[in-house]
């Protein structure tokens, strides 16, 4: 489908969402803004600085009905409670939590979750119980929203999962969310829409952990809010490492209160192409963000990270280690902003992008960046590229060690910096049992 032709379909089909809207939810007025947006904005094209290296829109426009996710979504599915459960054993002690096409899906799945440590349901669900957390949150303005891509999810979700923590909780073992965009018996796009509350004085560990299931291709284009308390602590994680045939715009929002910590990590391993946007907003002084990564594509996949942290308060921190490696004739795009604001005396902010090429038909693009309007800081920012280091190499050789074995030991200690940050022994342990980079 051309370009044109798909964004016009796509506006026409907007319009009539929106018009099917009745009013009763607070996050129909923001849908509604966004759809306002979005007809002035218009998909990302080749000129749009953001996606300047990651041409999504042409390809998307070429595989998939953008505009009609709701049409595309079947109540019943075709994926059967046997073949997700394989997947559901994969990471051990954890409370699970299913969503198929967006939509939250637990009926057999599971064990029934403690909903006396925490509330997990659909919005439309929970609106009546945490209406003033709904209505606080989607009256902020989206035009500050940086990615149209996250305006289209806005104005088109029919329904989201939400995630309720209250005050002074400290959950036994992680939350763990698994996506499925099923794509069994044909091509399919979905907006899944995830809201985080955390409340204050409070510990969690929550796992995103995405699949796409099925011969055809599948289109997915999420968005999580994630609202932190004061003096909370998140550890937060994205696996994008069984994606199959996933096409992935994954954008999130972290806002964070004074005082609270959120360890985002994000493994990016298997997928045809995956763009991710991490922004956090520290909305409070004392406030820190720990921002780790490791993505890996092979062959022609293509997987791109944009990172924004925004310092609005005096000692705030941030720390930003991300790693790649590139094999056949795959991309990568890093792109990472730091904004220290005028108010933020005594900030700290750093930032690492690292990249290992395996090949010479691999390709990254990097672009690490500061803007700094206050003089009493701490901030830094780094890119490296190169290949593995024939020293090294050699040396292992040299002691008996198989080159294959050599390259292998060496790309598992490079992506290990950031694995082993990883707390959790059994998501630790999966991870290093599945890390194999395509050399």
């Amino acid at each position: 489908m051309h370009l044109t032709t798909a964004s016009r379909q796509l506006q026409e089909a907007l319009t009539k969402h929106i018009a099917t809207l009745s009013g009763t939810y607070c996050w129909e007025k923001t849908q509604r803004q966004a759809h306002s947006y979005f007809q002035k904005l218009g998909l990302p094209s080749a000129k749009t600085e953001g996606y300047k290296y990651t041409p999504i829109t042409n390809v998307l426009s070429e595989k998939f009905d953008l505009s009609n996710p709701s049409a595309q979504i079947d109540a019943s599915h075709s994926l059967t409670n046997n073949y997700i459960k394989p997947f559901l054993h994969q990471l051990s002690d954890v409370y699970a939590i299913t969503v198929i096409d967006g939509e939250i899906n637990n009926t057999s799945l599971h064990s029934p979750l403690p909903q006396s440590l925490f509330h997990v349901s659909s919005f439309t669900e929970a609106y009546q119980k945490y209406q003033n957390i709904f209505t606080e949150h989607f009256s902020q303005d989206i035009s500050n929203n940086l990615d149209t891509l996250a305006i289209l999810n806005t104005a088109l979700f029919t329904n989201g999962t939400f995630i309720y923590i209250p005050d002074n909780t400290r959950l036994d073992k992680p939350l763990c969310i698994y996506h499925f965009t099923d794509s069994t018996t044909q091509q399919k796009t979905t907006y899944p829409r995830v809201l985080i509350y955390v409340g204050k004085n409070s510990q969690i560990s929550l796992i995103n952990n995405w699949h796409t299931m099925g011969a055809y291709d599948g289109f997915t284009n999420a968005v999580t809010d994630i609202l932190v308390g004061e003096h909370s602590q998140l550890d937060h994680y994205t696996l994008q490492i069984q994606a199959g045939n996933a096409y992935q715009v994954n954008t999130i929002h972290c806002y964070q209160a004074s005082h609270s910590i959120v360890n985002n990590y994000t493994f990016s391993w298997d997928g045809l192409l995956i763009r991710n946007n991490l922004y956090t907003d520290m909305q409070g002084p004392h406030a820190q963000v720990n921002m780790y990564g490791i993505y890996c594509p092979s062959q022609t996949q293509h997987i791109d990270n944009h990172t924004t942290v925004n310092h609005q308060h005096p000692n705030t921190e941030s720390n930003q280690l991300y790693k790649g490696i590139l094999s056949g004739k795959a991309t990568g795009v890093f792109n990472g902003k730091i904004f220290v604001q005028s108010e933020a005396q005594k900030t700290n902010a750093f930032q690492t992008n690292n990249n290992i090429l395996l090949s010479d038909e691999a390709t990254i693009y990097t672009k690490p960046q500061l803007e700094i309007w206050a003089d009493d800081v701490k901030c830094s920012h780094g890119a490296t590229i190169g290949q593995l280091d024939e020293t090294q190499l050699f040396y292992l050789q040299a002691r008996g060690i198989p080159e294959n074995l050599a390259r292998h030991m060496l790309l598992h200690a490079f992506a290990d910096e950031v694995i082993s940050k990883v707390p959790l022994v059994s998501l630790l342990d999966y991870l290093r049992e599945n890390f194999k980079p395509g050399y």
